[in-house]
């Protein structure tokens, strides 16, 4: 009967002096650096950080008897002890004045670089308009000077601006799709969202924060959280809502250039794009 005691104490001993943390790959420790009543204010604060090569983002919650509010994350670690050891190097810089580290339950949309979806059961549009072209010596965007970007390569005109104040939100699928079918800039009118296809058109994994081909004149490109597209997702079961559209989306994520997909009613940023061919 000692024996067991005497093991039972020794462990307890270790956990003391700092024995390894048991970790989970669907958890993960942040730093809290601000939060914001207003989510412009807080995507304000996440794009002034795209210098550091660290994962920022922010959360929406809801604080009892003061409404919601945004916190910006900054930082990912799969053990508490180095978003600690991150927190004191940040203290020490004097950008946190109080100690906030977090634990996530979920991991972030595309953070660790890996798509989750199996690209070769991709759903696309059947007529998608992209059209490739051979590349050519001269620069393959041109900024119009108007707000928006042609990409002489797939006779696509995409929007300049990846976080206008006139689609400042994240708003779910049918939102967006709405949003854009009443787009207008520059006398256009047939703006939409982009296809899958078309999105990665645009990425070069080689690149991150945002994940864009270079060079290129787009701005405000939003990296911490998905973009819709256009194409819808359907399981590989093949099962489809009762009207046959699919009841989730793609999106994609800019920090690296992935995919993923989500339910409609789920939150993403519009990126508008026009066919000029």
């Amino acid at each position: 009967m000692a024996r067991p005691r005497i093991l039972a104490i020794l462990l307890f001993v270790a956990l003391l002096a700092g024995f390894p943390e048991i970790t989970r790959a669907d958890r993960f420790y942040s730093v809290h650096l601000a939060s914001y009543g207003k989510l412009e204010n807080a995507n304000r604060h996440v794009n002034q950080l795209k210098h550091r090569r660290d994962i920022v983002f922010w959360k929406e919650i809801q604080i009892p008897d003061k409404g919601r509010f945004y916190r910006v994350y900054v930082g990912r670690f799969s053990r508490r002890s180095d978003a600690v050891e991150f927190w004191n190097q940040l203290n020490s810089e004097g950008a946190v004045n109080y100690f906030g580290v977090y634990q996530f339950a979920t991991p972030l949309a595309g953070a660790d670089g890996k798509s989750s979806i199996d690209r070769s059961r991709s759903v696309e549009f059947p007529k998608d308009p992209i059209q490739e072209r051979e590349p050519h010596d001269g620069p393959r965007f041109l900024d119009n000077k108007d707000g928006t970007v042609t990409d002489t390569w797939t006779g696509l005109m995409w929007v300049k601006n990846g976080w206008r104040l006139d689609l400042l939100s994240a708003v779910d699928w049918w939102v967006a799709t709405h949003q854009c079918s009443r787009f207008r800039l520059r006398g256009y009118s047939d703006w939409r969202l982009p296809t899958v296809r078309e999105w990665k058109s645009l990425i070069d994994p080689g690149q991150e924060h945002p994940a864009l081909v270079t060079p290129h004149p787009f701005e405000n490109i939003i990296a911490h959280m998905p973009y819709w597209t256009a194409t819808g997702f359907h399981p590989p079961s093949g099962r489809e809502t009762p009207n046959g559209s699919a009841a989730r989306a793609y999106t994609v994520l800019m920090y690296y250039g992935t995919l993923n997909h989500q339910a409609k009613d789920r939150l993403a940023f519009v990126l508008p794009i026009r066919s000029i061919e």
